[in-house]
């Protein structure tokens, strides 16, 4: 759909069940936009006018467990397809449909969450979690150290990529950094040497998300690089990038299964704000400088919420399924 809500195409893959999101990605490498998308054990490919695209859909031997990645990890010009298969592998499909040298790669688990790619120690770097393992792998498919990385339950989102660590979230309600130092300082707060984060005696939900920002606990102001991140009961929880507790609240229900906090700046005062969504539905906000809740949300019941202004007129959309199907809403703030 454009930015009015009109169709601009429609299409569908049949009895091959979607994976995840669509991927809006230039393909080919020519300004054209291409949309991507898994399902089944296929790669879909259409052109702007929902063409299918030449070679497409590439078919694998077994079904598609995880959303699609799109990216060029080896910087040549042509992007990669990463997808991960019930057969405990992930691929690297270039164009033509073939896995680079090196792919696939294998991994203990099924992967199910996410990917995630970026610099680690200046190398662009793939990142899959699969039960309790941290996978990480080059454009040849070799491994950086620490990786595998294994820890004591498994993970409850996808990788985040902070500095040169790779923090997850954990169903025994810590919160895991993944490299060669120790990320949170040594505390009561914190064990395995200051690799894991003790955050609740729940599951932790979703992925934690790490921004700079401005807070204030306790009568200091806090400005740097913050973690928040949720548990399974609707807690809130801001920490110092050290492992501080800043504060924490409470949505008041449990939190929606596998989802991560939003972090915008939803009403337009230039301070950035914190979004969670409950299990039936409901988007809550806090303001991050000082945890003040903000009622300016819609109050009907959603999933997949996105923030973006989307017809750039300084206001920011909530784009979210409802019951009454995909619906828009312009937040003005105050």
């Amino acid at each position: 759909m454009d930015s009015n809500g009109s169709a601009i195409f429609e299409t569908n893959t049949g009895s091959d069940q979607p994976v995840g999101a669509p991927v809006v990605y230039d393909w080919y490498g020519n300004g054209q936009k291409v949309v991507l998308l898994a399902a089944g054990n296929k790669l879909y490919g259409w052109d702007e006018n929902g063409q299918s695209l030449p070679r497409f859909p590439f078919k694998l031997q077994e079904q598609i467990a995880a959303p699609l990645l799109v990216s060029d990890i080896n910087s040549d010009g042509q992007p990669e397809a990463f997808v991960a298969t019930t057969s405990r592998e992930l691929h690297a499909l270039n164009r033509r449909g073939e896995d680079l040298e090196g792919w696939p790669v294998s991994t203990n688990s099924i992967i199910t969450s996410p990917l995630s790619i970026g610099k680690y120690k200046n190398e662009k770097i793939i990142f899959a979690f699969a039960g309790n393992t941290a996978h990480g792998w080059r454009t040849d498919g070799s491994t950086p150290a620490p990786f595998p990385a294994f820890i004591d339950a498994p993970f409850t989102g996808s990788p985040i990529i902070f500095k040169d660590y790779i923090l997850g979230n954990a169903a025994n309600g810590k919160v895991y950094s993944m490299g060669n130092d120790p990320l949170f300082e040594t505390s009561s707060g914190t064990d395995s040497g200051g690799k894991a984060l003790n955050v609740s005696g729940s599951s932790l939900s979703g992925s934690p998300q790490v921004q700079t920002m401005s807070i204030h606990s306790n009568g200091e102001t806090y400005h740097g690089p913050a973690l928040v991140t949720t548990d399974s009961n609707g807690a809130l929880f801001y920490f110092t990038s050290s492992g501080k507790l800043l504060f924490n609240t409470n949505i008041g229900q449990p939190a929606k299964s596998g989802f991560s906090p939003i972090i915008a700046d939803i009403d337009g005062d230039g301070i950035h704000d914190i979004l969670t969504l409950g299990r039936y539905g409901s988007l809550h906000a806090w303001t991050s400088l000082n945890g003040t809740k903000l009622d300016i949300l819609p109050s009907a019941s959603m999933e997949y919420p996105i923030i973006a202004d989307i017809d750039e007129d300084g206001f920011v959309e909530l784009i979210a399924q409802t019951n009454d199907g995909l619906r828009c809403w312009t937040i003005y703030g105050k």
